[in-house]
């Protein structure tokens, strides 16, 4: 319902405060998908590809593409910015 009145300052700032936390959360949800797919990389890289991969090479006789896999920039992130 549209309302003929602005809204109230507190209302104004909870909102403020409720976005400011879910950024908060988003970033530290980032963070911690960036570090988990580091890790996961370098597990990955430590010993020979997985069934699937060895599988394919022998098929096609090359390595499927994104094997092996690449680790991040820095400053990149594994998942991308919502517009």
């Amino acid at each position: 319902m549209l309302s003929l009145y602005p809204p109230a300052p507190f209302e104004a700032a909870a909102k403020e405060a409720e976005r400011k936390e879910q950024d908060r959360n988003l970033a530290e949800l980032r963070q911690s998908l960036d570090k988990e797919y580091r890790e996961s990389i370098e597990e990955a890289t430590k010993g020979p590809p997985p069934a699937t991969v060895r599988a394919y090479e022998a098929v096609y006789g090359y390595l499927p593409r994104g094997w092996p896999p690449v680790p991040l920039q820095s400053g990149q992130a594994a998942l991308k910015a919502l517009p």
